[in-house]
């Protein structure tokens, strides 16, 4: 039996996203941030900044038009 961490439910458009994509670390690679920085957006304890925050929002608008991939 293989122990693993608490599983982190992540909730409005950035779960969404990530579940999208395929997972936290999927979406953390695209944006090239860490898993945990991605966990910390979708909580609301940080906020994007920055490129990673034009990414995400490049993101979101593929997502609205139906072409993420």
């Amino acid at each position: 039996m293989s122990k693993k961490g608490p599983e982190i439910q992540l909730e409005g458009p950035i779960g969404d996203l990530a579940r999208r994509i395929g997972s936290v670390t999927k979406l953390a690679q695209k944006l090239g941030v860490e898993p945990r920085t991605i966990r910390n957006w979708a909580q609301g304890k940080r906020t994007p900044r920055g490129p990673a925050e034009i990414l995400l929002n490049a993101l979101f608008e593929q997502q609205s038009k139906g072409k993420l991939e």
